[in-house]
């Protein structure tokens, strides 16, 4: 495992015009790279784990699996002990989800911060910590770049704005029934 640049600079490097042509089957290459990489074959229910109609629908989808794919790709991971069935559980589980809020896919390419999240919540799922860097320092970091927690604060943040509004509100009409009830006594 090296150091979490190397694989930032990878994802940095993703020749973007791949998504921008003629559809690619996303399933075919995640078939090639573990052929490629782990010399093994993917069976079908492992790649029937994932709707592909689903991601072939969809240009950011597609795209974050061309990037994944891309990081993956090279001999470093020859060594590391990939499971094929938790990467696509992540794959699964959580692809959708930050390709939902990265719009479009290319900011996780142009964006270093979001370039830095994708890899930290993939080696997160996978259970890695980058060379040079402590359980601790690596989760810290990955939960200050999280989009999917800063969506989730935001959105807490929201309620809890609207709940003051609401008890300005009550403050508000109580004061004013207070003041026409003394008005009418006068």
């Amino acid at each position: 495992m090296k150091e979490i640049r190397y694989y930032i600079k990878k994802i940095n490097d993703f020749p973007i015009h791949l998504n921008n042509e003629e559809p690619i089957l996303v399933r075919a290459l995640w078939f090639d790279l573990f052929l490629q990489i782990k010399k093994e074959i993917l069976k079908p229910q492992i790649l029937d784990a994932l709707n592909w109609q689903e991601i072939q629908k969809s240009k950011d989808l597609t795209g974050i699996h061309l990037i994944l794919i891309h990081l993956i790709a090279n001999e470093d991971w020859k060594a590391e002990e990939l499971e094929i069935s938790n990467i696509f559980a992540y794959c699964k589980q959580t692809l959708p989800f930050l390709s939902a809020t990265v719009h479009p896919y290319t900011e996780w390419i142009r964006d270093p911060e979001r370039s830095e999240e994708l890899v930290r919540s993939f080696f997160h799922h996978l259970k890695f910590i980058p060379e040079g860097e402590t359980e601790a320092y690596f989760l810290d970091r990955w939960k200050s770049i999280d989009s999917l927690e800063r969506m989730k604060i935001i959105d807490e943040s929201k309620k809890a704005q609207e709940r003051a509004k609401e008890i300005l509100r009550k403050i508000k009409e109580a004061e004013e029934a207070e003041a026409a009830s003394k008005y009418n006594r006068e």
